[in-house]
């Protein structure tokens, strides 16, 4: 049972979330690509938050002296979001950060 709970541990590491997959090493990068766990972990995440929309609550500038500031001149507070925006993607945090894309084809099973 020691090298069965090894290798699970592994495949729980190299989903993707525990270690970025822009942070892995090379040569342990291939756990990634034959892991199960981080396929299914891919696309939990890409089904839960594909196309959501959080509406930000607190810009950046506000305050007193901000009050005839357009749209185009402020940004969402949370830092996922583009300028002029008035909500912010996940799925876009999820490609810069953790190096998820949607362009595999295992991942557009979800997008039909």
């Amino acid at each position: 049972m020691a090298p069965a709970s090894i290798i699970m541990m592994a495949l729980i590491i190299y989903t993707g979330f525990t270690i970025p997959i822009t942070d892995m090493h090379p040569w342990f990068r291939w756990i990634n690509y034959i892991n199960p766990i981080a396929y299914a972990f891919e696309t939990l995440m890409l089904n839960e938050f594909n196309g959501r929309q959080f509406p930000c609550i607190t810009f950046i500038p506000s305050g007193p002296g901000y009050t005839n500031i357009t749209g185009t001149e402020r940004i969402c507070a949370t830092g996922i979001s583009e300028r002029g925006s008035f909500a912010s993607s996940l799925c876009c945090w999820w490609h810069i950060c953790r190096g998820f894309s949607r362009m595999s084809p295992v991942r557009r099973l979800t997008e039909t």
